[in-house]
């Protein structure tokens, strides 16, 4: 069985509505609320390993991203997106939006069964897939499940991230029902840990990070991994030499980080989202002042 804290004060006020990009009359009333709970970036390691568990997504990450060098940058420009498509301005969420699909332009190589093309919207489709079964996951482990109906509109919200990568709506499955057949034929049918994923997997598990953030980091990838075992279908774990489930050890340290989370203060349960989106208005800024090209927020 799976941790789980249940807590009914955690996620209840917050006054934003943005409408969803590209999605009609559809407006954000759930993802303010969820998304500013940083309990769902535990889902983040899961969520990235499917996505690369992907051959069309995991090559592409090899041959153009500088992951192994520059891990920094290209996270935080990856929650600078995350957290912009729900919290930003029209000018904040239009600049990224065009960031993100220019970086992608060039992502594109290989030949035959190896072929991939970063703006192909079925691979846009399955990253945004990825986040929302991956985050919303750990927030149902921190709060139980949701009802049905808030459970529904909380999928329909997540679909701002495929349409924000030029994804047609009407790919977005349908319903949840719908959702988990997708997901499920993807991971059966498409997924397959390639070596250039594997690669990207270990500079994941061995970072290079300046020594003042070591510390941070060798706290948060236990809890980062024991997490990913427990969201990760078996055949992806396996894929990426991972234990297949999670034993006492993982369990017992995942009961502890969801009771000291509900027990934490709003202000350092939010400060993620405080902190990239004011990372966030710093990439808009050097967009205005720079352009596109060369945009680097971090030496590494």
């Amino acid at each position: 069985m799976s941790a789980s804290v249940s807590s009914t004060s955690v996620i209840e006020k917050e006054p934003a509505s943005p409408k969803v990009a590209g999605t009609g009359e559809l407006e954000l009333t759930e993802m303010p609320l969820l998304l500013r709970e940083s309990i769902g970036q535990y889902g983040g390691l899961a969520a990235l390993l499917l996505q690369i568990a992907h051959p069309g997504v995991g090559r592409g990450v090899h041959d153009h991203s500088e992951f192994a060098t520059r891990q920094l940058d290209r996270g935080e420009k990856t929650a600078v997106y995350v957290y912009t498509m729900v919290y930003g301005t029209d000018e904040e969420k239009s600049l990224v939006r065009q960031w993100v699909n220019r970086a992608h332009a060039r992502v594109k190589g290989g030949s035959g069964d190896d072929k991939y093309n970063a703006n192909d919207p079925h691979l846009q489709l399955w990253v945004a897939a990825t986040l929302y079964a991956s985050m919303s996951a750990m927030y149902e482990r921190m709060w139980g499940e949701f009802p049905p109906e808030r459970a529904e509109r909380i999928y329909q919200e997540y679909s701002v991230y495929a349409t924000s990568l030029r994804v047609p709506m009407e790919l977005w499955p349908k319903d949840r029902a719908a959702f988990w057949e997708y997901y499920w034929g993807v991971v059966n049918n498409d997924l397959v840990v390639v070596s250039e994923a594997k690669e990207i997997f270990y500079h994941i598990m061995h970072p290079k990070v300046p020594f003042y953030l070591r510390p941070l980091v060798a706290m948060l990838l236990p809890i980062n991994r024991s997490f990913a075992i427990d969201l990760l279908p078996a055949k992806v774990s396996a894929g990426f030499g991972l234990k297949t489930e999670t034993g006492r050890g993982d369990r017992l340290l995942q009961r502890v980080v969801l009771s000291l989370y509900n027990v934490t203060p709003p202000f350092i349960r939010y400060y993620p989202k405080t902190y990239y989106m004011g990372r966030a208005k710093t990439m808009v800024k050097m967009i205005k002042e720079q352009g596109f090209a060369n945009l680097r927020m971090r030496a590494g």
